[in-house]
């Protein structure tokens, strides 16, 4: 057997899950399944894991909209509450 050897890699906590959780979702384990993103297989393997790799950039995506949202909905509630103050202290 070859030995084997790591490379650290830093993600956050959040995408450390989703890595594991895509990990387990295809039946390998997490350094198996990152190998087969960066060295994919010909074939179904490597159609496979662009697959997995969209799913979790589409993941990404949908976090950064409801971020987005949160953070205009708060900013629309501010703007409210301000254009109230000031209807309320007017003459």
């Amino acid at each position: 057997m070859a030995t084997q050897e790591s490379i650290p890699v830093f993600v956050s906590a959040e995408e450390k899950a989703r890595i594991e959780k895509l990990a387990q979702a295809a039946g390998l384990s997490t350094s198996e399944y990152l190998r087969s993103l960066v060295l994919p297989k010909p074939g179904k393997a490597a159609i496979w894991a662009l697959f997995d790799h969209f799913i979790l950039s589409a993941n990404r995506t949908c976090d950064h909209i409801d971020e987005t949202v949160a953070f205009v909905e708060a900013s629309n509630r501010r703007m409210a509450e301000k254009e109230a103050k000031r209807h309320w202290s007017s003459p």
